[in-house]
């Protein structure tokens, strides 16, 4: 008797103890962590100048959606540009956490290596290529510094016909297809102004709203001035009248010779454009 009731308390035990067992669940495979997207770079350069110099560029950040193209030299001498522009690269190469996410930069010391060489504005084919692109108001014979009334054949036989603007303009409408928004921003300096200045791209019709928006971003950052017109003599032809017209908003941005902005400002200027 004893061992049959131990037998029937001994299953009556077993029987509660799987009733109260929580039952095994199913264990799900780990979820799958999606890849954080990282910076790259490609210094591919960007093409050949008239005289067959090489137009070295550098593309750093992330494929998305900006892209910031900042162009320097010009002209001969606008050196200086050219040197903001290798210390961005210096910078943004050395601490990428101050690209911003989703944006990658196109910087291109110089646009115009000819005339770095030969101590010249114009490129070997004795073009100003701030004069060659396809505008309404564009003209072979251009006022330029020193010629306020024109000089013959400063824009070119014809727009683009130059390989340093062909190749700029390829290159914006080629990444105009890949990211949401292309900004053009061309660095300048001058010995005419003793304060800096930061210019809106425009179109026939007057000033482009985004490009205003941009440049007053700018002007917080750089406590420049918001210009509207250079006042010195027309200027057809120009790259940020292209770029509006085109579709990507664009600013020149302006400071005295050998005195560019801090380049910490500049950054964080070039950061308040995607915020």
């Amino acid at each position: 008797i004893y061992t049959a009731a131990a037998q029937s308390l001994q299953a009556q035990l077993t029987q509660t103890a799987q009733a109260i067992s929580p039952s095994p669940q199913p264990t799900n495979p780990p979820a799958s962590s999606t890849p954080k997207p990282v910076v790259s770079q490609d210094d591919s350069p960007l093409g050949r100048s008239a005289g067959g110099r090489t137009i070295p560029m550098l593309r750093i950040g992330y494929v998305g959606e900006i892209a910031i193209v900042v162009v320097g030299s010009i002209d001969r001498t606008q050196t200086d540009t050219r040197d903001v522009i290798n210390n961005l690269i210096r910078d943004y190469s050395s601490d990428s956490a101050q690209i911003p996410y989703g944006t990658s930069f196109y910087l291109i010391p110089s646009i115009n290596p000819d005339g770095n060489a030969n101590n010249y504005r114009f490129n070997d084919n004795n073009v100003d290529l701030n004069r060659n692109w396809d505008t309404e108001n564009w003209t072979a014979n251009p006022p330029v510094p020193g010629y306020t009334q024109g000089k013959e054949g400063a824009g070119g036989p014809y727009p683009f016909s130059e390989p340093e603007t062909e190749a700029l303009r390829s290159l914006m409408l080629g990444i105009n297809k890949i990211y949401q928004k292309v900004i053009l921003v061309i660095l300048h300096s001058t010995v005419n102004r003793t304060q800096g200045e930061v210019f809106s791209g425009y179109n026939s019709v007057g000033f482009d709203s985004e490009s205003k928006r941009l440049v007053n971003l700018m002007v917080s950052f750089l406590d420049y001035t918001y210009s509207t017109e250079w006042g010195d003599y027309d200027t057809p032809g120009e790259a940020i009248y292209w770029s509006v017209v085109n579709g990507m908003p664009a600013l020149d941005i302006v400071w005295p010779k050998n005195s560019p902005p801090p380049l910490q400002n500049l950054m964080d200027a070039f950061s308040s454009f995607v915020k």
